[in-house]
């Protein structure tokens, strides 16, 4: 079977945002920024799509950049009738907060783009 090069380097590079977790869950892990849709709050992703996360922001507010970390749900259903899919037990937090060694997550990030 002949698997083209171009799959195997989309799927290399979506590997960050959906691996396993130690229970066999996909997992999430992204900057973006909160965004309103037609009937819910989204998360715009900088790197994956759009996706619903809830309607509890953890304090923040639309327009906002956030980190979210949480379980990826690519087929939920939800009221919101749009986006990429759900990210559910999640957590939020300023992307711009400071990360390991003093930098923040996006710096940290930008580093391995």
């Amino acid at each position: 079977m002949n698997v083209p090069i171009a799959f195997l380097i989309m799927v290399t590079m979506l590997a960050p945002a959906s691996m396993t977790g130690a229970d066999g869950r996909a997992t999430f892990d992204d900057c973006g920024t909160l965004i309103q849709g037609i009937e819910c709050p989204l998360f715009d992703s900088d790197n994956f799509g759009v996706y619903f996360i809830g309607f509890d922001l953890g304090g923040f507010t639309i327009g906002e950049r956030v980190h979210v970390i949480g379980v990826l749900v690519p087929d939920c259903v939800t009221i919101c009738m749009e986006g990429d899919g759900c990210v559910f037990d999640n957590t939020i937090s300023d992307c711009d907060a400071v990360g390991v060694d003093g930098q923040s997550w996006s710096m940290i990030k930008a580093r391995y783009r």
